[in-house]
């Protein structure tokens, strides 16, 4: 009995650490692959053509304020941009409509969840 509680608690203090010390984990995880490399965050331009790509089946308002939904995805991953245009394709389909438009981008928006690093 005694064993199982002292992996209970060495589990606890493992699990405590790893959340004090996330940046010694990513360094940690890291080292466990052969090879790790930065991809870089796309460009308004990129952002662009992603959207326009991912929606290249469906189609799309001619009055969409394309700024608008690139500006609000700067800094974020090419993943990210496009599953926003995924879930507003999405959004479209759910409210029977057969072009994606402004509200439809502005449902993705509202959904848009950036997973917290800290």
């Amino acid at each position: 009995m005694s064993s199982k509680k002292t992996n209970r608690n060495n589990y606890r203090k493992t699990s405590f650490t790893r959340l004090q010390c996330h940046s010694s984990l990513d360094e940690a995880l890291f080292r466990r692959f052969d090879d790790a490399f930065l991809v870089p965050l796309p460009s308004s331009e990129e952002i662009e053509r992603l959207l326009k790509l991912t929606l290249s089946a469906v189609q799309v308002s001619g009055s969409l304020d394309w700024d608008k939904y690139v500006q609000s995805l700067e800094g974020q991953s090419a993943a990210q941009a496009v599953k926003f245009a995924q879930d507003a394709a999405k959004a479209a389909v759910l409210a029977g409509k057969k072009i994606v438009e402004n509200v439809h981008f502005d449902t993705a928006l509202q959904d848009l969840r950036v997973p917290s690093l800290h």
